[in-house]
């Protein structure tokens, strides 16, 4: 009876540091993505206007650019649709979950 009562402290000593690692994680991570999407954003539509609005540079080489750079938005675009749709997800499990998937998923 003693070993279950340990262990289950010790699994919710888990949760806890889990958890506040989590946050950490976030507040360190949300600002350096934010800003790396902002300038992808910006970077690419600048190119993009830049290559279709001047007459020199619409060569063959710079369709290629162009189509990089739409492909790079569009992926920019699912990106952040998957990281809010995986927030939303994860704020909807109760907190014992958290621990229970980040345990299956480092299993794997």
């Amino acid at each position: 009876m003693n070993i279950s009562n340990n262990s289950s402290c010790i699994s919710n000593l888990r949760i806890y540091y889990y958890e506040m690692f989590y946050e950490y994680a976030l507040t360190a991570i949300i600002p350096v993505v934010s800003v790396i999407c902002i300038l992808i954003v910006l970077l690419n539509g600048v190119a993009i206007f830049v290559i279709l609005r001047s007459k020199k540079l619409r060569k063959k080489h710079n369709v290629f650019i162009v189509s990089l750079a739409f492909a790079d938005l569009l992926f920019l675009i699912v990106l952040i649709i998957t990281i809010l749709l995986y927030f939303k997800i994860y704020h909807s499990i109760s907190k014992s979950d958290h621990y229970l998937i980040s345990m299956n998923i480092s299993n794997i």
